[in-house]
């Protein structure tokens, strides 16, 4: 009787260990045939006027001219719209608080791009990049703001009241 029961728990172990192993096989198969999707972002850059993340324009005089480099990249698995606007901006601080006195819009571009995929070889790439002239013609100590909205998002435009000038 003991040889019975043996011979029948022989059996039942050895299914068991043959689906546990068919089913890591087919794990193994399914995780490389559909690899894992990546996270999903779009790239968003301001460079300085040699190409690299310095030397950026600070304490310019009135009505003289300055560049930048402005980036973006999809990374997003779809087409993007996005909308790019140049600010203007006059802040102070009191009393550990920002406020804003004016804005003024100095540019806005529409950019569509297709997704990219990120090369993992180590070769980047731009994939919309353009040189931003400016000048500033107002006395005052000012910032630039770079805002970017993706599809659809509202434009700081219809969100700032008294502040904003166009």
């Amino acid at each position: 009787m003991k040889k019975k029961n043996r011979t029948w728990l022989d059996k039942i172990l050895t299914v068991v260990l043959l689906v546990a192993l068919i089913s890591c096989v087919a794990a193994t198969v399914y995780i490389i045939m559909i690899p894992k999707q990546g996270e999903r972002f779009t790239e968003f850059y301001i460079l300085g006027p040699s190409g690299k993340a310095c030397g950026y324009p600070k304490n310019l005089k009135v009505g003289e001219s300055a560049s930048v480099i402005i980036g973006v990249a999809n990374h997003e698995g779809k087409i993007m719209n996005y909308t790019l606007e140049v600010w203007l901006v006059n802040e102070t601080i009191e009393s550990n608080k920002t406020k804003i006195n004016h804005m003024y819009l100095l540019s806005y571009f529409n950019i569509t791009l297709n997704s990219t995929a990120i090369s993992s070889n180590g070769n980047w790439t731009p994939q919309w990049e353009k040189r931003y002239t400016f000048h500033i013609n107002k006395r005052g100590k000012f910032k630039l703001w770079f805002l970017l909205f993706k599809n659809g998002t509202p434009s700081i435009q219809r969100l700032c009241r008294n502040t904003c000038r166009t």
